[in-house]
């Protein structure tokens, strides 16, 4: 007796299309394991920035009270260094007075003593007659950094030399 299978053909194609769909399955399934293993992978690399960035804020942070510390120190010194520059600026400089007083001094007069304390200037001096203490006193009053100029003596010490002496209050330096 002979047998013959007459499913056979479709029994192929049924294997076939197991195999393909089987495949498929395999494929789909590959395909998700590695988008998985990629997006734990891009995951984890963010919690480990994340993880640095917490540790470099936590050292920051125990740092924190000594370089507080410093800072203060450094803010009050800063402070200090301030007050004594605006100090500085409010005061017209010596060399500035100097300068000006240089300027305003006529040919036939000259300065013995000049005395700056704080806007006051005292000056005494020499001079050959009273017309030249007068051009001094009237430079003074034309003089941007004096405010008012005044004479407090002259007087003759010998023939063709008047000894003076003068009192000038400096102007503010904002009236530049």
């Amino acid at each position: 007796m002979k047998t013959i299978n007459l499913l056979a053909r479709p029994r192929r194609r049924a294997t076939l299309l197991r195999f393909l769909v089987g495949l498929m399955v395999v494929a789909v399934l590959a395909s998700g394991a590695v988008g998985y293993y990629l997006h734990t992978a891009a995951a984890l690399r963010t919690r480990e920035q994340e993880l640095e960035a917490l540790s470099a804020e936590l050292t920051r942070l125990r740092l924190g009270p000594e370089r507080l510390a410093y800072l203060e120190s450094r803010q009050k010194l800063l402070t200090e260094r301030q007050a004594a520059l605006a100090e500085l600026l409010a005061a017209w400089l010596p060399s500035e007075v100097l300068s000006e007083l240089a300027r305003i001094c006529p040919p036939g007069a000259m300065y013995t003593e000049v005395s700056i304390t704080g806007r006051d200037v005292t000056l005494r001096g020499r001079a050959r007659d009273l017309q030249e203490i007068g051009l001094l006193l009237y430079g003074l009053s034309r003089s941007t950094l004096v405010d008012t100029a005044q004479l407090v003596m002259a007087s003759e010490d010998q023939p063709g030399v008047v000894v003076f002496e003068m009192l000038a209050r400096l102007r503010g330096v904002g009236a530049r």
